[in-house]
């Protein structure tokens, strides 16, 4: 009995000295993040043969700006390239506004964040076999994700998040949509 209090009073110090000790390094009102990652999109189309699942490892940018301590919008590119053994390769491109709310008050960093805007991809394998068809496909897109960084200084932090990426504009052939990513990003006062 005594050795089960002494591990659970470990336990409890271990807990609260974690949560209550760690850097000034948290989020502030009008505090601006610049964000780089690298990532992996991985989609799935349903063509009139069956299912085409593609990987998109791609490059990604944001930018942020913080209205208070808990929340901040902005604006996110990813670039890359779909690789898929069913149809040549092709480029995937992704830019979206974004609301982020976070939990910005210990070392480690847990987030949502949600937002909408247009996917630029080359045309599927069904449509490549039509006449006529050509250039990128651009299609309405809705993200709602979750993310870790790691933010040891108040300049900087490393992460990584998992979005799930709906295309609205192509919900008959497109499943939903995973974008996971590591991520690098400085902060401007």
């Amino acid at each position: 009995m005594v050795g089960w209090a002494a591990r659970t009073l470990a336990v409890v110090c271990l807990v609260v000295t974690t949560v209550s000790w760690h850097p000034r390094s948290h989020a502030e009102a009008g505090e601006l993040a610049v964000t780089v990652g690298l990532g992996t999109l991985l989609n799935s189309t349903t063509v009139s043969t069956g299912e085409v699942f593609t990987v998109a490892p791609e490059l990604m940018g944001a930018i942020r700006f913080g209205l208070d301590d808990f929340f901040q919008v902005g604006l996110s590119t990813m670039v890359g390239v779909g690789i898929s053994p069913d149809h040549d390769a092709g480029l995937v491109t992704q830019t979206y506004a974004e609301v982020y709310a976070f939990l910005d008050v210990f070392t480690w960093v847990p987030y949502l964040v949600a937002g909408a805007g247009v996917v630029f991809r080359q045309p599927s394998p069904e449509e490549i076999e039509a006449p006529g068809v050509g250039g990128a496909r651009a299609d309405l897109g809705v993200h709602l994700g979750f993310g870790l960084d790691y933010r040891p200084e108040r300049d900087w932090s490393v992460g990584a998040q998992l979005r799930y990426v709906l295309l609205v504009s192509d919900l008959s052939r497109s499943a939903p949509t995973l974008d996971v990513a590591a991520t690098l990003t400085f902060y401007l006062d």
